[in-house]
């Protein structure tokens, strides 16, 4: 059963049990799965493409979230939490970091070109729904971090002197 029809079914019973926040936060979301079907040219039954969206609508409920908090609208913040924890139960199980260095680290060993943006491309890429975007950007910076100071500290041990020299501006200057 796709996720577009397990909403659809839940949608049916939250409006025969007469849970109205529900409804209208599967309406919604049932909405906005319809029209990234019909921008996409797919199919609402395509589950990549739902997830997409749900992980939108997902962020559009917590960035709503932290500016009613911070505006103090708690009413408006409560219910807004309320409609993300129905959202949530729609989304895939997200990776854990360990799981997501787990999948990265291969792709950092195997890379040519150490280059962030190339390599949070393809790492996005194989973990696309599967992860946060946040949680892979910072393992893969922990991961690149590793081995610049491991590359740094296997130069400096060839060259021993180097951390040593023009030290001070007194030395360059002949003073």
């Amino acid at each position: 059963m796709s996720v577009y029809a397990t909403i659809q079914r839940d949608m049916v019973t939250a409006l025969k049990n007469k849970a109205s926040l529900e409804v209208s936060t599967l309406r919604g979301l049932k909405a906005a799965i319809q029209k990234g079907a019909i921008d996409s040219k797919s199919s609402v039954d395509d589950d990549q493409r739902a997830f997409v969206v749900i992980k939108q609508e997902g962020k559009k409920r917590e960035d709503s979230i932290t500016a009613y908090a911070s505006a103090g609208r708690t009413d408006l913040a409560d219910k807004e939490t309320a409609e993300l924890q129905i959202i949530k139960k729609y989304q895939p199980a997200q990776l854990s970091e360990a799981e997501v260095k787990a999948v990265i680290q291969p792709l950092v060993e195997n890379a040519m070109d150490k280059n962030f943006g190339a390599l949070m491309k393809q790492a996005m890429q194989e973990l696309q729904g599967k992860a946060d975007g946040k949680i892979v950007s910072t393992v893969l910076k922990q991961l690149l971090a590793v081995i610049v100071i491991s590359f740094t500290g296997w130069f400096l041990s060839l060259t021993p002197g180097l951390a040593q020299v023009n030290t001070s501006y007194d030395l360059i200057l002949g003073d």
